[in-house]
């Protein structure tokens, strides 16, 4: 599959995908599922990044994942 070059082609293929998710495993639709995902995977990364946390921001969730303050 090739790689998502375009705005339009990603809105396409998250339509496509969504009409896949729930596809078999071992089917033919199952195995396009899978590399549509790693393909808008690969254009999110580069055009939505996820900026990393603040180190303050980073601790309080560590805080908050374990419970919060004792």
């Amino acid at each position: 599959m090739k790689s998502i070059i375009n705005e339009k082609e990603y809105k396409n293929a998250l339509k496509k995908i969504t009409k896949l998710i729930n596809a078999q495993e071992d089917t033919p639709e199952a195995a396009e599922r899978d590399q549509l995902a790693l393909v808008i995977e690969e254009y999110e990364l580069i055009h939505y990044p996820i900026p990393a946390p603040s180190p303050e921001t980073a601790r309080r969730f560590r805080i908050e994942q374990e419970g919060g303050c004792k």
